[in-house]
């Protein structure tokens, strides 16, 4: 992590804000609401931080060059391929949506998952490793934010009320915690009140 401080560029979005980036390595980043990542690339390595939110990447292709995503202390590593990662409160949600991923976290370098193109693994601050079950267009829901929407169908109330409050400064806030686990169904433009 020494060089990230030394060179590169830093990128953000404030809430309820998308942003798409050109990185100059021909990679892209598209950066989610309320984000903010650092990007350092060296002769050796290609390597972006996320210090906050969500972030998806289409890497451009570069054997001789990796390209990292550094979460906390969670790795994720593609040479050219494309995915998202999420910094959420139980860990880093990472979601492939072409080619493949290897994922690790920093001291457990030989315990390394690969992930391919429509898979989803959410790795916990404990150090766990969860993948979740493939269902149809299940990645794609998820980064619907890239074109201005957040797809909830079959999301739990508490969820929902999580991602929806993620693009609004204005708070929605559960009157009924008994409504918590309900299931809701609904697909929303990210830009509206």
């Amino acid at each position: 992590g020494l060089y990230l401080t030394n060179a590169g560029s830093t990128y953000s979005t404030e809430i309820g804000e998308l942003r798409r980036v050109a990185l100059d390595d021909g990679s892209t980043a598209a950066l989610n609401t309320d984000s903010k990542v650092e990007v350092a690339f060296t002769k050796d390595v290609r390597v972006v931080r996320l210090d906050r939110g969500e972030a998806w990447f289409e890497v451009r292709k570069d054997t001789t060059r990796p390209f990292e995503v550094e979460a906390g202390d969670i790795r994720v590593r593609a040479v050219g391929t494309a995915f998202a990662v999420r910094l959420r409160a139980e860990g880093t949600e990472i979601s492939v949506t072409e080619g493949v991923v290897e994922i690790w976290k920093i001291g457990e370098r030989t315990t390394r998952m690969r992930l391919r193109a429509g898979g989803t693994a959410i790795v916990s601050d404990g150090s766990s490793i969860v993948r979740e079950p493939p269902e149809p267009d299940a990645v794609e829901r998820s980064l619907a934010w890239r074109t201005g929407k957040i797809d909830l169908v079959g999301t739990r109330v508490k969820d929902a009320i999580t991602d929806i409050n993620r693009y609004n400064k204005r708070k929605v806030i559960l009157a009924d915690p008994s409504l918590a686990a309900e299931e809701f169904d609904g697909v929303f433009r990210t830009n509206e009140d």
